[in-house]
């Protein structure tokens, strides 16, 4: 599966996107990546651990929190714009969720959740960056997993 495909599954095969790293400050990333989905309506669970809205999003604390079912669990999809101490974390408990798309931002990865999601969860995870006027895919690709 080449990016281009990897990109339009991830975007249009999910019933909801967990964001995670989520910010109330315009100018983060966090921020800005959670706009975009709104823009795209595309329906969205925020999980932040202080917040308790973020772009009019209702917040929860962790993925347990999110109301669907076990079943629906596994068709959701994970965006990651934290650090990647906070992301290896998050990639476990997708693990255990059976959560398999995941999408990391910039810097939110590390050389311990590249592997912890190449050999676990995900099936597409790339080099990304959410700008204005959609998304940018950048040619690195960090894993090929299937």
């Amino acid at each position: 599966m080449n990016i281009n495909t990897k990109i339009q599954h991830f975007f249009n095969d999910k019933i909801a996107f967990i964001i995670i790293g989520a910010s109330k400050d315009p100018s983060k990333y966090g921020h800005k990546v959670l706009q975009w989905y709104k823009n795209q309506r595309k329906p969205v669970f925020v999980i932040h651990p202080k917040e308790n809205e973020v772009l009019g999003e209702k917040c929860y604390r962790s993925i347990n929190e999110i109301p669907v079912s076990e079943n629906e669990m596994r068709k959701l999809a994970i965006h990651f714009i934290t650090p990647p101490a906070v992301s290896i974390t998050y990639l476990q408990i997708a693990r255990e969720k059976g959560i398999e798309w995941l999408w990391c931002q910039p810097g939110s990865e590390s050389a311990e959740s590249a592997d912890e999601t190449h050999s676990e969860v995900c099936h597409a995870k790339v080099d990304v960056a959410i700008e204005e006027k959609g998304v940018c895919a950048r040619k690195k690709l960090y894993s090929e997993c299937l």
